[in-house]
């Protein structure tokens, strides 16, 4: 379960980068909004070390491939749609 929750932590952070540089039109980069959101987590609540939590053990590849293979076949999915 920690690696799940450090996981969502990793990916909220990232979802909220993207959503202010779509907000922004991309005037503010979303790399810059996440690296500041870990930034002020690292000085305040979250542990040092979240990102080797929610990276590439047993249990990020049982919830990624899973994710990889769908994103795979809607990608497939809208090369086709395009290409007649």
């Amino acid at each position: 379960m920690k690696y799940l929750i450090a996981f969502l932590v990793v990916m909220v952070f990232i979802f909220i980068g993207e959503w202010v540089s779509t907000f922004s039109k991309a005037y503010i980069p979303s790399i810059f909004i996440t690296a500041i959101l870990f930034i002020i987590g690292f000085w305040t609540i979250l542990p040092k070390d979240i990102a080797v939590q929610a990276s590439f053990g047993d249990e990020f590849i049982a919830i990624i491939v899973p994710v990889l293979l769908v994103h795979l076949g809607t990608m497939m999915g809208s090369v086709a749609k395009f290409q007649y």
